[in-house]
C-alpha cells in the first residue's frame, strides 16, 4: 500500500535602479522558502530616503572619533540632531561602523531616546537606524536592539504606515536572533499586536506584518509555542483572506501570509480544527482562481503564491479524523488547477513542478475518486511525459502510478489502455534505486491485477529482461515476485492451450 508523504541600502545610479534591485531581492528571499522553512533577516527598502543617488558605501566610513562625535551631537539636543541621524544611519550600513556604534558607551540607550521622542522624522529616522543594526549578521551588533522591542511593538498601533512598517520589519530581524528573543517578544504580546496590524488598510503595512509573522511561525518551537495561541486567535482568518488578492500589487502580501498558513498547516497543531473551520474550499477556491489566471496572463511571481498553497493543501491530504479516516478532496477544481500549473510552470520554475506532484500523490492515496478522474480525463499521459527527464520526478510519478493501480483490475485496465508498459521498461536500467524500485513495483500491481499486462510483457521483453536485477540484493524481491507472475501466467496459457487440444 503506498502511503502519503508527510535586505541593505546598496549603491545605484537611480531611484528606478534601486527600486527593480529591492523587488529581485524580495523574489530571491521568497524563492528560498521553496526548500525549506526560512528564516532570514530582510532590509526595507527606504524609497524616500533615496531621492538622490547613493554613493559607493566607502563615502560612508566613519571612525571611532567620528561616531563619537555625532553621538555627541544627538546627545546634545543639536539642531543638527536630525541631520546627523541621517548621517548615521547611512553609515550603518557598514559592518565596522555598526561595531564601533553599538561599543560606545550609552549609544543604544541614546538611539532608544530618540525612537521615543515626540518628534516623528526623528522617530522615524532612529527607527531607520535600528533597522539597520537589525541587518547584523553579527548576534552582538543585532542584539543591541532588543531593548527596543517592547517600544516597538506599542508603536505598532500607531497612525503612520511608514513608521509601523519600519518598526515591523526591526521586529522581524530580530526574531532571528534566537528562541530567548522570540520568548520574550511573546510575553511582551507580540501575537496580538500582529493581530492589529492584519487590519490595516496599507499594502506596506500588510506586506511587513505578512513577513514578521512567518519568521514567527518558522521558528523552531512554534509547533509547542507560537502556534497554539495562533490558532486560538483570530489570525487564521485574518491570514486566509489576506492571501486572496485583488490587484498585483497585493501579491507580496498574498505570498508572506500564504507562507504563514504553510507554516502553521506543516507544524500538524491542529490541523483538524483548521478542516473544521472550511479551510480546504477555500484554498481549493483560491488554487482555483490562481489556474484561472495563470492561463490568462500571470503576474510577476505568482509561482512564488502557488508554491505554499499547493504544500497547503498536499500536508492536509496527511491528516486523518476522529474516525480513522483519511482527508479527501473531491473537489474537481483541485486537480485541474494542479494540472494546469504542471503545464504553465514545468519549464521555467521546475520546484513548482515537483510541489504539484506531491500534492497529487497524496490526492491519489486510496482514492478511486480522483483517480478515475484522472483517468477519465486523460490526465496520465502527462504524467508519464515526465518519467525521464529527472529522477526525483520520475520517482513520484511512478508512486502516483502505483497509488493507481493498488486501486484494482480495472484502473490495471485502464493504465494498460493508457500504453504505461513501455514507459516502465523505459525508467528501469538507470543508476538510480528510488526509480527502479517503484517501477518494479508498478509491474507488480499490474501484473497481479491485470494478467493481459504481464502477457504483454513476456511478448514484447521476456523474463531475459529481468536478469540484470535478478541478482541484485536491492531489487530481489520485487524481481521474484514480477517473475512469479509471469510464469503463473505462462502456466496458465500453456493450461489453456491443452485443454483446447
Amino acid at each position: 500500500m503506498w502511503r502519503m508523504s508527510k535586505l541593505g541600502y546598496k549603491s545605484v545610479p537611480k531611484l528606478e535602479e534601486l527600486k527593480k534591485q529591492w523587488r529581485e531581492q524580495e523574489t530571491e528571499l521568497r524563492k528560498a522558502r521553496k526548500a525549506q522553512h526560512l528564516l532570514g533577516k530582510r532590509l526595507l527598502l527606504d524609497i524616500s530616503a533615496s531621492d538622490e543617488p547613493l554613493d559607493d558605501l566607502e563615502s560612508y566610513a566613519l571612525s571611532e572619533q567620528q561616531v563619537t562625535q555625532i553621538i555627541k551631537v544627538l546627545k546634545h539636543g543639536s539642531a543638527e540632531k536630525l541631520e546627523s541621524l541621517i548621517s548615521l544611519r547611512c553609515s550603518l550600513q557598514r559592518e565596522d561602523v555598526r561595531l564601533m556604534f553599538v561599543k560606545a558607551e550609552g549609544s543604544i540607550q541614546l538611539l532608544i531616546g530618540l525612537f521615543t521622542c515626540s518628534f516623528a522624522d526623528v522617530q522615524l529616522e532612529a527607527a531607520r537606524c535600528l533597522h539597520e543594526l537589525s541587518q547584523s549578521d553579527n548576534s552582538s551588533v543585532s542584539q543591541s536592539c532588543l531593548p527596543a522591542t517592547s517600544y516597538l511593538l506599542t508603536y505598532l498601533s500607531g497612525n503612520s504606515p511608514e513608521f509601523t512598517e519600519m518598526c515591523l520589519y526591526v521586529l522581524g530581524n530580530l526574531i532571528v536572533e534566537g528562541e530567548a528573543t522570540r520568548n520574550q517578544l511573546l510575553l511582551q504580546g507580540i501575537i496580538p499586536a500582529l493581530a492589529l496590524c492584519t487590519q490595516s488598510p496599507q499594502v506596506s503595512v500588510l506586506e511587513a506584518v505578512g513577513y514578521t509573522l512567518s519568521q514567527l511561525l518558522a521558528s523552531k518551537e512554534a509547533p509547542e509555542k507560537i502556534i497554539p495561541i495562533v490558532l486560538e486567535s483570530a489570525l487564521t482568518e485574518a491570514i486566509v483572506r489576506h492571501i486572496y488578492f485583488e490587484t498585483e500589487d497585493r501579491i507580496g502580501v498574498a505570498v508572506e501570509f500564504a507562507w504563514s498558513l504553510h507554516y502553521i498547516i506543516a507544524s500538524q497543531v491542529n490541523n483538524l480544527l483548521l478542516i473544521s473551520q472550511g479551510i480546504v474550499p477555500k484554498l481549493v477556491q483560491i488554487l482555483s482562481d490562481l489556474s484561472t489566471l495563470a492561463l490568462r496572463s500571470a503576474p510577476p511571481d505568482l509561482e512564488l503564491l502557488i508554491c505554499p498553497l499547493v504544500r497547503c493543501v498536499a500536508n492536509l491530504l496527511t491528516e486523518v479524523d476522529a474516525t480513522g479516516n483519511k482527508v479527501q478532496i473531491h473537489d474537481g477544481r483541485l486537480l485541474v488547477a494542479l494540472f494546469v500549473f504542471i503545464e504553465q510552470y514545468h519549464n521555467q520554475h521546475h520546484f513548482l513542478l515537483t510541489e504539484c506532484l506531491w500534492a497529487i500523490s497524496n490526492l491519489t492515496v486510496e482514492d478511486p475518486v480522483v483517480a478515475s478522474a484522472m483517468l477519465h480525463y486523460n490526465m496520465v499521459p502527462v504524467l508519464m511525459n515526465f518519467l525521464l527527464p529527472s529522477k526525483d520526478i520520475a520517482a513520484m510519478v511512478l508512486t502516483i502510478l502505483c497509488s493507481i493501480a493498488d486501486l484494482g483490475p480495472l484502473y490495471c485496465e485502464q493504465l494498460r489502455q493508457k500504453n504505461i508498459l513501455p514507459c516502465l521498461m523505459s525508467t528501469l536500467g538507470g543508476a538510480d534505486v528510488q526509480v527502479t524500485l517503484r517501477s518494479l513495483d508498478a509491474m507488480i500491481y499490474l501484473f497481479r491485477n491485470c494478467p493481459d499486462l504481464a502477457e504483454d510483457f513476456l511478448n514484447n521483453y521476456g523474463l531475459p529482461f529481468l536478469e540484470p536485477y535478478k541478482n541484485n540484493v536491492l531489487f530481489h524481491e520485487q524481481v521474484q515476485t514480477i517473475w512469479n507472475l509471469c510464469t503463473m501466467q505462462v502456466n496458465e496459457d500453456s493450461n489453456k492451450s491443452s485443454t483446447m487440444e
